[in-house]
């Protein structure tokens, strides 16, 4: 279970970071709120400051920080309950640092350094 757990989670960072590099390049704003049928226009504007996605029951899903549409900054991934499934930090659109993955049914954080 913990397996399927750790595959959601990557899921989420993998579809995030999707999202973080599918930018095009038109107005800009300090903060940014996506609800779940808004993410196909999301990817028309540059995302500049902090940036929260919702789930489609209105939770948070993720809330990251971009520089000129570049994730640059903290990043915090929800899954639909409001629970943390994952925390790090982006360095010029790279994961950078700690990061920690939390398994809330085996109680386990996990840690990843990246570079």
């Amino acid at each position: 279970m913990a397996y399927l757990r750790q595959k959601r989670c990557h899921f989420f960072f993998y579809g995030f970071f999707i999202l973080l590099i599918s930018c095009n390049g038109s107005s800009s704003k300090t903060k940014t709120e996506v609800s779940p049928n808004q993410i196909k226009s999301l990817n028309q504007v540059i995302k500049d400051g902090e940036v929260i996605i919702y789930h489609k029951n209105g939770q948070p899903q993720s809330v990251g920080n971009f520089v000129k549409g570049i994730a640059h900054g903290p990043i915090i991934v929800y899954d639909s309950n409001g629970y943390e499934l994952y925390r790090g930090m982006f360095k010029d659109g790279k994961p950078s640092g700690e990061w920690l993955f939390q398994d809330k049914k085996a109680n386990k954080i996990t840690r990843k350094i990246f570079p």
